[in-house]
Order: C-alpha cells, then structure tokens, then sequence
C-alpha cells in the first residue's frame, strides 16, 4: 500500500511540473523579447517556487527556454513550440 502511494505522490508531482511548465510557457510566450524573473513567474502563476523551480530546469534542459542574468525568456525553439500549440486546431498539442 505504502509503495502504492508512493507511486501516485510521484504522478501528481509529474503532473503538476508539466502542467506549471505550460503555463510557464505560455506566460513566456505572451511577454516574448522580455526576460522574466523567477520571482515575477511564481506571483504570475501563484505557485511556489518549489513547484517552478523543476519545470523551469525542465524547460531549459530541453532547449525550450534561455537563462539569463536577468531571468528567462523562450529559445526560438520554444517560441515555435508555444506558437504552434496556440495556433493548432488539434486539442492534444
């Protein structure tokens, strides 16, 4: 049972990283040639830092977004990814 729950924790918190990393790009995607800060993203969304901190990682890892000193902001091809799932009419992007 124990492991059990444990697999379902580790679900939810899949879940909730992709979900705030949508809304991460979105957010990005709607301010694009501006770097947002960490701190502007979490009151944005109004979620916890602990809740952006491994999407953030995520995105970047996958070259979605960029790091700068200032903050983040879309690489080409996360502007590409976000500007096709707006414009796409198929409801699974």
């Amino acid at each position: 049972m124990e492991s059990l729950l444990q697999g379902r924790q580790e679900s939810v918190a899949v879940a909730e990283e992709i979900q705030v990393g949508r809304a991460l790009l979105q957010l990005l995607y709607v301010n694009h040639g501006q770097l947002v800060s960490k701190g502007e993203m979490c009151l944005a969304l109004g979620a916890p830092e602990k809740l952006v901190e491994p999407a953030l990682g995520g995105l970047v890892d996958r070259g979605l977004l960029r790091v700068a000193e200032d903050g983040y902001g879309l690489t080409e091809e996360g502007f590409q990814a976000v500007h096709q799932r707006n414009t796409s009419y198929c409801p699974h992007l």
